[in-house]
């Protein structure tokens, strides 16, 4: 058994599903992220699997069931001893010899060593995960990033060279301007070659509008079972109706090499080079995916209060600098803003940190495409 103890959530935070913190025994996590689970428990009980830190600054996994009704819910918990999880066997380890830094119970994990990080999936999906990860990393090297390289690959676990520099998401919060622009000017100049990319033979899959309007639906009924934005539910589902309509009356775009999640917690820069992260997601799919995910995201960090709006308008400028040069429609960028927006809205209603703002965020106007001719 994997279990550490089992308890009770505290702190329901207004607005979301996710309480702040929750106790299991003597032992008390704050959770930073949250991801709800279809499985619905014999008693009717849904899942939610967590994530935070714990007294002692561990990161630990577990899972909330949560039940009752919407305005009173009871959430039971269950903890994970750190390290442990029964459906990522190598984890234990892995994990023993460096610092656990990622955990999605029963998904994945991520463990920082000296010089390497260690990617720990479900057993059998290791070796489609390492090759998607070469094929991006040369893709990358190919378009001037600097990719991490897979040292090695075993059953359930994935070990990556380290990749120099700052994460941006952090550096945003610090970065003078000059330096930033610097950083930002360095993936616009290497992120239309990416795009180009011969990806044959390899060939990623495809990822479509329909894709997208497929995930969206999916978060629909997440934030309907655990009534998570019970006052914006209604217009949830009238946007997504409406952008389905949207994307339906254009001709999409050509299809492009496509990192598939990115945003600024996947860039990195040492002064020199930008670095780009997590490529086994690759796909092609229309280049306005990536470009409005990475420009909403830049809109969502002023609104958390990480960024200043300086740093938020050089992010947007490149977008809209490497969107012109991919002869992206607006009307597909602004569609594709739109999914992300909505996506995101939904997603962080389940973090309680930020579950309070999704409301207001929701109902900002987008900058993203707004100029674009």
């Amino acid at each position: 058994m994997t279990l550490g103890a089992t308890g009770v959530g505290t702190g329901h935070p207004r607005g979301g599903p996710v309480p702040g913190v929750v106790h299991a025994g003597d032992e008390t996590v704050v959770v930073g992220r949250a991801w709800p689970s279809v499985r619905v428990e014999a008693d009717g009980g849904r899942i939610i699997r967590i994530e935070g830190h714990d007294r002692d600054g561990r990161l630990r996994a577990g899972r909330l069931v949560v039940s009752g009704p919407p305005g009173a819910p009871r959430h039971d918990v269950v903890l994970n001893r750190p390290g442990h999880d029964r459906k990522l066997p190598a984890l234990e380890a892995v994990a023993g010899r460096g610092t656990l830094v990622v955990h999605r119970l029963g998904r994945r994990a991520v463990v920082r060593h000296d010089d390497r990080f260690v990617k720990v999936l479900r057993p059998g999906s290791s070796d489609a995960v390492a090759h998607r990860s070469r094929v991006g990393a040369r893709i990358a090297a190919s378009a001037g990033f600097v990719a991490a390289e897979v040292l090695d690959a075993g059953p359930g676990r994935i070990e990556f060279a380290v990749v120099p520099g700052q994460d941006l998401h952090s550096a945003g919060a610090s970065m003078d301007l000059a330096s930033w622009a610097d950083a930002w000017d360095a993936w616009a100049d290497a992120w239309p070659a990416f795009a180009r990319a011969d990806a044959s033979p390899e060939r990623p899959p495809a990822h479509t509008a329909a894709d997208e309007l497929t995930g969206l639906v999916t978060w629909l009924d997440h934030t309907h079972a655990f009534a998570a934005l019970p006052r914006l539910q209604r217009e949830l589902v009238l946007r997504c109706r409406a952008l389905g309509d949207e994307l339906a009356a254009t001709e999409p775009d050509a299809p492009v090499v496509s990192h598939r999640d990115l945003h600024d917690k996947q860039l990195l820069w040492d002064g020199r080079r930008a670095g780009l992260l997590d490529l086994d997601t690759l796909a092609l799919a229309e280049p306005a995916l990536d470009l409005a995910n990475l420009a909403v995201h830049a809109e969502l960090r002023t609104h958390q209060g990480l960024w200043s709006r300086h740093h938020r308008d050089v992010v947007l400028e490149r977008v809209e600098r490497v969107a012109d040069d991919l002869a992206v429609q607006p009307r597909r960028m602004r569609a594709y803003a739109e999914a992300t927006r909505l996506r995101l809205t939904m997603l962080y209603a389940f973090r309680p940190r930020w579950a309070p703002l999704m409301a207001d965020w929701l109902h900002e106007r987008s900058l993203t495409a707004v100029s674009s001719t």
